[in-house]
């Protein structure tokens, strides 16, 4: 498999809100190619093995200060804004930090490899594992700044009970350079409650459970460009960290929880499910520019060490709700349908603030950061 993208982007920003247009803009490319292949080695016996390489560059420009420049920072024209509510404010909103421009690349080799073996009629056993490499580039034409060796092993049996209990339960350990290994378990119970009956309106019935922990490496462009790293590079940068409490960016986590029922109706030809789903996510990693650091706890003097900003593990949200679904099968003709009630909570960042911030000639109403 050979893949190629490549992409410009550019948006004058909020023409109603700033009056004046933004000039920044952005490139990105990506380039891939895969190799994969799949062995019998005996009748209870397959396997499996993938090869992959990708390099990915981006460039971020802002030529000039848009707007009316105060100090370095650039401002839209003054404007009247009016809410919901009939309340309406007037000035002038921030438009563009200044001049930049901002290249990056990443690129990963990895290589992938599974086994499955049929131990029995009601019992199978996988297996598998991968390694990648992976580099980042300040410079896209120079050296790597960053490179890590990144691995991950697991194993996975999935086994029945009377043609009724189907399980599956399986854990994984994975190694990202420069951290501790993080286990990742998991486990997939359906129960077959009534087998299926072509002459029944109440067709079948399975209830099914899955719940799991996960763990996915932080990219080596973020990490490079994460608030320790950056700070190390500068004159007594790593004792400016250990003063302040700044580590390395880490791996990000989450866990995952679903209980669900599957109706079968008229012989099978309609099929019904619903489902409630409880998600968390920790240590998820945002862009903070520095300007928002010293509001968060980053003295002025580190904060101004960052350039235009950096990397840090610092969003964190749960997210629950309900998935209904259903479809009908009516001779050549299938159709389906979906609906899908979400409750997310952002319950930590720093790129947006999440303590409310409050007008006084509105109080009681809570706003944004600015």
């Amino acid at each position: 498999t050979i893949r190629w993208l490549d992409k410009f982007y550019a948006s004058p920003n909020g023409m109603s809100l700033f009056g004046t247009p933004d000039d920044a803009w952005q490139t990105g490319r990506m380039s891939s190619v895969g190799l994969s292949g799949q062995t019998q080695l005996s009748d209870r016996w397959i396997a499996s093995g993938r090869l992959g390489l990708s390099d990915q560059r981006a460039r971020f420009v802002n030529p000039t200060t848009s707007g009316t420049v105060f100090s370095g920072v650039g401002f839209g024209d003054v404007r009247t804004i009016t809410g919901a509510n009939g309340y309406s404010a007037t000035g002038r909103g921030v438009l563009d930090w200044g001049p930049y421009d901002s290249r990056s690349r990443g690129v990963r080799q990895g290589v992938y490899a599974q086994t499955t073996y049929q131990a029995g009629r009601h019992l199978s056993i996988s297996g598998g594992g991968n390694y990648e490499r992976e580099k980042a580039y300040t410079d896209p034409d120079g050296d790597p700044t960053t490179t890590r060796d990144n691995g991950t092993i697991w194993v996975e049996g999935r086994g029945s009970v009377l043609d009724r209990v189907s399980l599956t339960a399986g854990v994984g350990v994975a190694h990202i350079d420069g951290y501790a290994s993080r286990s990742t378990p998991r486990v997939s119970v359906a129960v077959l409650l009534r087998k299926p009956a072509p002459a029944s309106i109440w067709s079948d019935t399975r209830l099914t459970f899955n719940a799991g922990k996960g763990v996915k490496s932080t990219s080596a462009t973020a990490v490079d460009r994460s608030l320790y790293r950056l700070l190390v590079t500068v004159p007594d940068g790593r004792a400016i960290a250990g003063r302040n409490g700044i580590g390395p960016i880490g791996p990000e986590r989450g866990r995952n929880v679903d209980v669900g029922i599957e109706q079968g109706l008229i012989g099978g030809r309609l099929r019904a499910r619903l489902s409630y789903f409880n998600n968390e996510f920790f240590d998820l990693v945002e862009f903070v520019s520095r300007n928002q650091l010293p509001a968060f706890g980053v003295p002025l003097d580190v904060a101004a060490l960052v350039g235009t900003g950096a990397y840090v593990n610092s969003q964190s949200y749960t997210a629950q709700g309900v998935e209904l679904s259903g479809d009908a099968r009516m001779g050549d003709v299938r159709l389906s349908a979906s609906y899908t009630y979400l409750d997310a909570e952002v319950t930590g960042s720093l790129s947006s603030s999440v303590s409310p911030q409050f007008n006084p000639n509105i109080p009681g109403v809570p706003i944004g950061g600015y």
